[in-house]
């Protein structure tokens, strides 16, 4: 995977700003090929959860291996859910979603988190 991929992603949402434990968050945006051939792409969300001492840990989640033709745009949305499991705990305040494609981070939303 080529990290100097040409993508413009546009319209980054997410679909709630503060969410208690237990609910979801739409994440959606569009990626716009800007080179003038195809090429394989890997898109991955990061969740840079907060921990209890204020630092945060990422976990990075695979959303989509494909490969992107020219001047094709692409529309991705990913539900996920904030419930309680057994081998994270959630704490309140902020977290954040960030996108990365060929290993390159290209933006990032926060959000709150109420436990």
């Amino acid at each position: 995977y080529n990290p100097r991929v040409k993508l413009s992603l546009n319209n980054f949402k997410l679909s709630k700003n503060k969410i208690k434990e237990g609910d979801s968050i739409d994440i959606s945006f569009e990626l716009i090929s800007k080179k003038k051939q195809s090429e394989k792409i890997l898109i991955d969300y990061i969740i840079h959860y907060l921990k209890l001492n204020g630092d945060y840990s990422r976990k990075v989640f695979r959303l989509k291996d494909t490969k992107i033709l020219k001047n094709e745009i692409l529309n991705l949305k990913k539900k996920v859910s904030f419930k309680k499991v057994t081998t994270r705990k959630h704490y309140s305040g902020t977290h954040f979603v960030e996108i990365q494609i060929n290993s390159q981070r290209l933006i990032k939303k926060e959000f709150n988190l109420k436990v």
